[in-house]
């Protein structure tokens, strides 16, 4: 089978991270895989793609509208697709999604899928809203299949009436779960644990995963923590990602007096063990699809403190192994962070919590096996256990560093 996947950008982050994870399993199933991208990638997430997946960059397809580079990019798309043939056209992203799936239609590609990471008719203003949901229930109208990383993202692309209702499935982002359980530390624990200077004591330690981007807010959770940080002094905020707001947010930690208590780790290829040595895991986003980083803080078995997004409540049960704040106010955060930091007893009953809990569905394996069902259930063939079995050895030979960092 030739299969073509489609991204609007290709960096470290979510989305390209599953797609990275599924064009491996495919191409070691026997599959002939492209990955298609914008102007906007990072050798570091090259590095993760299997060297047999093929690649092919699209400078015009870049994630802002554009008047001259959008239409530039549905043409240069369906001019890859006419000339690769593939038999499946799986996109991904709002930009990508698309001018990716137009550009399939326009070429004639036997099979269309859509992967859903994040809805963009969700969390903007009613005009943007407007405007998003009538391209996507346009291209809804060709796609033979969409692929939600959450059951509530597939609730509201039909609620706003986007495709047909049995074209829509859910496959959780699959990840190595098992890395997440394994007792292990950072090779630089000790300096992370560093007291702050001029206390004695140890800090507890706070972890954000995600790509240092604005829909993050980690701008608005370093106010929030400002205040966690003057009520409980003993505490350090681990910031790992990577992305445009670095510098802002390095500023914006000066000028709040935060340097002794922040630490900006940069890319991490050693997430499940950043995980195991923090105390508290936290994420400020303002939206996006079920985050992969508060899936591997509770994997890792971390209280959560985390905005209330799409389909979180499934891992995060507010009161039991964390707490869910309005995604309207990121300041509402500092009053549960700081219940935790101050109760050691309540940190360790919802870390149990967490731990207890089954997440098996976020398997690497279970999400090559769901894609696989869909393709053939759409006509575009394939094996369901050859594709999982590939997953499998992909994921353990080429791509345990995608867990680094989520979006």
């Amino acid at each position: 089978m030739r299969i073509v996947h489609v991204l609007t950008r290709l960096l470290r982050a979510g989305a390209e991270e599953n797609t990275a994870l599924t064009c491996n399993a495919q191409v070691a199933a026997g599959n002939a895989v492209w990955i298609v991208h914008g102007r906007d990638h990072d050798p570091r997430a090259l590095a993760l793609l299997d060297p047999r997946v093929q690649r092919v960059c699209v400078p015009s397809l870049v994630a802002p509208p554009h008047p001259v580079k959008d239409p530039a990019a549905l043409i240069a798309l369906a001019g890859v697709f006419r000339r690769l043939r593939p038999d499946v056209v799986h996109t991904h992203q709002s930009k990508a999604g698309a001018l990716g799936r137009l550009a399939a239609r326009i070429s004639r590609a036997p099979h269309i899928v859509h992967g859903v990471h994040i809805v963009p008719f969700m969390d903007v203003g009613p005009a943007e809203a407007a405007i998003y949901r009538s391209i996507e229930r346009l291209v809804g109208r060709f796609t033979d299949a969409f692929i939600h990383v959450a059951p509530a993202l597939k609730a509201a692309c039909l609620e706003a009436g986007v495709g047909r209702p049995d074209r829509h499935f859910v496959a959780p982002s699959g990840m190595d779960v098992a890395a997440f359980r394994r007792d292990e530390l950072p090779d630089d624990a000790t300096s992370l644990r560093a007291p702050i200077p001029g206390r004695g004591a140890a800090p507890l330690l706070v972890l954000m995963v995600a790509s240092l981007e604005r829909r993050k807010r980690h701008a608005e959770f370093l106010e929030a923590f400002r205040r966690v940080v003057d009520t409980t002094p003993d505490v350090r905020l681990l910031l790992a990602g990577a992305g445009e707001e670095d510098a802002a947010i390095r500023a914006r930690v000066a000028a709040l007096g935060l340097e002794d208590h922040v630490r900006l780790l940069g890319l991490r290829d050693d997430v499940p063990r950043l995980v195991r040595l923090a105390d508290v895991g936290v994420l400020a986003s303002a939206h996006e699809g079920l985050p992969r980083s508060v899936i591997q803080y509770v994997l890792g078995g971390l209280p959560v403190v985390t905005t209330e997004l799409p389909g979180v409540g499934a891992v995060v049960r507010h009161g039991a192994n964390g707490y869910l704040t309005s995604a309207e106010e990121v300041g509402e955060m500092a009053e549960p962070l700081i219940r935790l930091l101050e109760d050691a007893a309540l940190r360790r009953r919802m870390a149990r919590a967490s731990a207890g809990m089954n997440l098996d569905d976020w398997a690497a394996e279970r999400m090559c096996e769901r894609i696989d069902e869909v393709y053939r259930l759409i006509g575009a063939g394939g094996e369901g256990k050859a594709l999982t079995a590939a997953c499998s050895s992909a994921f353990t030979a080429r791509s345990r560093a995608a867990t680094a960092v989520s979006p």
